[in-house]
């Protein structure tokens, strides 16, 4: 875990309960959100499947970026065969990859930026030209222009390169995300940042506890921000709080007392997370919340794959599936994203990288009531902007 002094608060990783002071009303809610629309509800379902199984893999400090994978798996399904292509669009619930595209253009439309927030969303394609062919023309011009797709023709692809390409783009918070040695002759990467002050400020308060899974106890910073009005759900399972920023907003969800928060990270669960924060269905308060400050890094390995599998993309691992270029001596199709989060008082910063590598064998008005809560123990976090999910993740231990 590298560490980083940051001012501005993090992405990925989540939450921990609540210590609620005064009377407050804890209400058995079923809340069955919708969705805003269409496509909030194909990212959000999406979003929901994949981090049930992802933040669940084990109980530690994870980030994962569903905007970035989305990216990615949109860009494999330009340069991939029909069945590669449809096992995509299937996970997404969409018929074809025209209405992808769609998805896409819809998910860069509602995250554009304000000038108070930074955000960089960039693809790329990296081809060794001695494997193009001319029929290879088209297809690489459909990922250009339809994705917004820079390409790279090289003899030789340098992984160094690429890795330069996703730091500059992350503002140096993700500097690999491929081997600098990389023999791999065809690589997708999208890069994602994002950085945004809190819309309210938060202040510095004393060390406190903070109270792990095991049942230790450790002291670690805590950032609070006093008596806003604040969105907030209140279940029998769980509170969730609506923080915002200058653009954007974070959620925060802590498990009840009697619950874990692997037991909270349901896909049902998160569908209502995901549905809440696109139509706002929220109750308002006057809300003191405490944080502790945390910043981490994260690596998927290969459980991103795994997860993909489980949700019926399999073809895209077969590199026959490929359109572009001679691909007849490569042997296998890796995908994985690396992550970075930070959150302060200022506010969240976090990057996200993701790369799908084809490579040979070995290459790698309302009332308002009155809650205060202290995430004091392993939480979870969403960052949303417009209705896109640009990230989620949990926090076990925030001194990690």
């Amino acid at each position: 875990m590298k560490k980083r002094k940051i001012l501005i608060a993090t992405c990925s990783i989540l939450v921990v309960l609540a210590v609620v002071i005064g009377i407050v009303l804890w209400r058995n809610v079923d809340v069955k959100a919708k969705y805003a629309d269409a496509n909030a509800k194909i990212l959000g379902e999406f979003t929901a499947k994949t981090a049930s199984e992802l933040l669940n893999e084990e109980k530690e400090n994870i980030c994962y970026s569903p905007a970035s994978l989305i990216s990615a798996l949109i860009m494999s399904a330009e340069l991939t065969d029909e069945e590669a292509a449809q096992e995509i669009c299937k996970a997404f619930d969409v018929k074809d990859v025209d209405e992808l595209e769609e998805v896409y253009s819809q998910m860069l439309d509602k995250i554009q930026v304000s000038e108070k927030t930074e955000l960089n969303l960039g693809n790329s394609l990296w081809v060794d030209a001695n494997i193009i062919k001319d029929s290879d023309t088209q297809i690489i011009s459909n990922c250009q222009e339809k994705l917004g797709c820079e390409i790279f023709e090289r003899n030789g692809i340098n992984g160094r390169e690429i890795n330069s390409w996703v730091s500059k783009l992350t503002n140096g918070m993700i500097n690999e995300v491929v081997d600098g040695n990389v023999d791999s002759p065809v690589i997708l990467a999208n890069a994602l940042y994002f950085k945004s002050n809190w819309a309210d400020s938060f202040k510095d308060v004393k060390d406190d506890a903070f109270y792990l899974e095991d049942g230790e106890t450790i002291e670690v910073p805590y950032i609070r921000c006093k008596e806003e009005t604040m969105r907030y759900v209140e279940d029998k399972d769980y509170t969730m709080v609506k923080v915002s920023l200058e653009d954007g907003d974070m959620y925060f969800v802590l498990p009840t007392k009697n619950k874990s928060l692997s037991e909270v990270i349901t896909e049902k669960n998160l569908n209502e997370f995901m549905a809440l924060s696109t139509n706002d269905k929220m109750d308002r308060g006057v809300v003191t919340i405490s944080i502790p400050n945390f910043e981490y890094d994260y690596d998927s390995g290969n459980e991103i794959e795994s997860v993909i599998k489980k949700y019926g993309i399999n073809k895209v691992f077969d590199v026959e599936q490929w359109l572009i270029g001679d691909c007849t001596e490569l042997d296998t199709v890796k995908i994985g994203q690396k992550t970075s989060v930070a959150v302060d008082k200022n506010g969240i910063e976090a990057a996200a990288a993701t790369k799908v590598e084809v490579a040979y064998i070995g290459k790698e008005k309302e009332k308002e009531e009155e809650l205060v809560i202290t995430f004091d123990r392993p939480f979870m976090y969403i960052l949303m902007k417009e209705g896109v999910p640009l990230f989620i993740g949990t926090v076990y231990n925030p001194a990690e």
